[in-house]
């Protein structure tokens, strides 16, 4: 379940009751778990580190079951929880939404956090009720500065994203967002728009990744205007990750909200958009996201994924040509576009001379096999 271990050795002497509020998180978490006769799987471990701050670090929690939250909750209790939490719990089918709603509890009693990791991958018994749980804890924690989320592969749909943006949108000094909704098959465009409501008042936002990889309900129109629409409102982002792989119903319509919001991301050093395996996608989608792409000046780093989509030609390239080799700060491109088998070998040679001619020389890649046999 739970074990705990600090720098140093915990005292031999139990504490008493009146001194519990000095106590470490984890002297707290080890007499619970003591009192409740557990028994310790060896794969689950419980770090803090004590900080130059006098704070405590949890790094890492792997739990198995949702007694786990409800000891943590206990601790914290009386115990100094630190300003970063990071949680892990990959395929851990015995974390359910009681396990999640102890854990908001703790964080409710505790609005000063910084930091937040928390990651169920693949923890299928997790339903919108966690996320609802979550959502309102962080209405508490409007201090915090970083949230990092993962769901992938959970039982999560649209009315949950609509719970998360209104949640999110009272933080308004946060700074890191990251959201993994991959392999969320029941969320659809109502879910991207529901969430981008919250995201559009998060103004002070510095780093933003959203991950819908594999969630075949979305489509793309309705989601893509208001990811546009709240992209246009963060002009302080520097980081931006986009991820709809293998979302194959997404065509070319709304990619040109997308592209519109690049000319207002002024400060933008750092793009990812991964479209791998939205087959529908041609050059025209390709020209309407890269359309005001020579607009962020800043741009440093870029990295295109648009594997599989084999209604990509030459042309298609010729467009992402004209806008980046108008950037003159860039120091690294990606381009990855394997079995899109219409682009041919006089186009790649172009676009890679093109960008080695940069002022700026950035190191290139662009992986490109025109055929899945050459590619085996």
């Amino acid at each position: 379940m739970i074990s705990a271990v600090s720098e140093q050795k915990a005292s031999t002497e139990t504490p008493h009751r009146d001194q519990a509020r000095e106590d470490s998180l984890d002297d707290i978490v080890f007499k619970y778990q003591k009192k409740a006769t557990l028994n310790i799987d060896p794969i689950t471990q419980f770090m803090s580190k004590r900080m130059q701050t006098n704070k405590y670090e949890l790094n890492k929690i792997f739990s198995t079951s949702d007694q786990d939250f409800h000891i943590l909750r206990l601790a914290t209790k009386s115990a100094k929880i630190p300003n970063n939490i990071a949680i892990i719990c990959l395929s851990c089918l015995k974390i359910k939404d009681k396990g999640i709603k102890d854990l908001s509890e703790s964080l409710k009693s505790h609005n000063f956090l910084k930091s937040i990791k928390l990651n169920f991958s693949d923890c299928h018994k997790i339903t919108d009720s966690g996320l609802y749980y979550l959502s309102e804890a962080f209405k508490r924690n409007t201090s915090l500065q970083s949230i990092n989320l993962t769901f992938n592969g959970c039982f999560i749909t649209d009315q949950a994203l609509e719970r998360l943006g209104k949640g999110l949108k009272r933080i308004c000094g946060l700074k890191n967002l990251h959201l993994d909704f991959s392999a969320c098959r029941n969320i659809t465009d109502l879910g991207v728009f529901c969430l981008c409501q919250g995201l559009k008042h998060l103004t002070r936002l510095q780093t933003l990744s959203l991950d819908f990889g594999e969630c075949q309900g979305i489509v793309g129109k309705i989601g893509f205007e208001n990811i546009g629409q709240a992209l246009k409102r963060l002009q302080s982002l520097e980081r931006i990750a986009l991820n709809f792989y293998k979302c194959r119903r997404i065509n070319n319509d709304g990619l040109n909200y997308i592209g519109e919001s690049f000319q207002r991301l002024i400060s933008l050093k750092e793009m990812s958009v991964n479209f791998q395996s939205c087959y529908q996608i041609s050059d025209t989608g390709l020209e309407r996201l890269c359309e005001n792409l020579d607009e962020i000046s800043l741009l440093e780093k870029f990295y295109l994924n648009f594997q599989e989509c084999d209604l990509i030609t030459d042309k298609g390239l010729q467009k992402i040509n004209e806008r980046i080799t108008k950037l003159e700060k860039l120091s690294s491109v990606s381009l990855h576009l394997n079995w899109c088998n219409q682009i041919t070998e006089p186009g790649l040679q172009k676009i890679t001379e093109s960008l080695k001619s940069l002022i700026s020389q950035p190191k290139v890649i662009i992986n490109c096999t025109r055929s899945r046999l050459l590619a085996g």
